[in-house]
């Protein structure tokens, strides 16, 4: 475990995935770098409950993942096809007032240039391909944002997403 990155126990991260193996491997990895908060859940819904209730400061979201109930907001309907709503979720969260420091990684097995470009138009911060090294990937993450870690903690509990 690392130390190196100063106080970040306290960082929550929410992982995106409906697949139990990807999601485990991911959070195991994190764990291995980091001891913080983690929380899996494997459809756009429950991921939008979790982010209301517990605002994390990283999302991992899964490009294939399946919706559960969740519809994104209106002006965002129509914006993608139906097999492209992580890309409304993700423009969704990150254009929230109430997140204004939440970083949001798209992750993929398919590292397509349209899967990119659309990652990087809906607003995610960075995308992972997941035949990469996930824990090199994610010191470099933190060690890009650490900064941002104490302003991400200056959230109060009122705040509504």
């Amino acid at each position: 475990m690392y130390t190196l990155y100063g106080n970040l126990h306290s960082l929550r991260i929410l992982v995106v995935d409906d697949k139990e193996t990807w999601a485990d491997l991911i959070k195991s990895d994190i764990q291995i770098t980091l001891e913080c908060h983690v929380h899996i859940v494997t459809d756009l819904n429950s991921a939008m409950h979790k982010v209301v209730q517990w605002k994390p400061h990283i999302i991992f979201l899964d490009i294939h993942i399946p919706l559960g109930d969740w519809k994104p907001v209106p002006k965002l309907q129509t914006k993608y096809d139906l097999t492209q709503q992580s890309f409304a979720f993700c423009e969704q969260v990150v254009s929230s007032r109430k997140l204004p420091n939440t970083i949001l990684i798209m992750m993929s097995v398919d590292n397509q240039e349209q899967y990119i470009a659309l990652a990087k138009k809906a607003g995610a911060r960075h995308y992972f391909d997941k035949s990469e090294n996930f824990v090199e990937f994610f010191e470099g993450i933190l060690k890009r944002y650490s900064l941002n870690v104490e302003r991400c903690n200056q959230r109060t509990d009122s705040q509504q997403f």
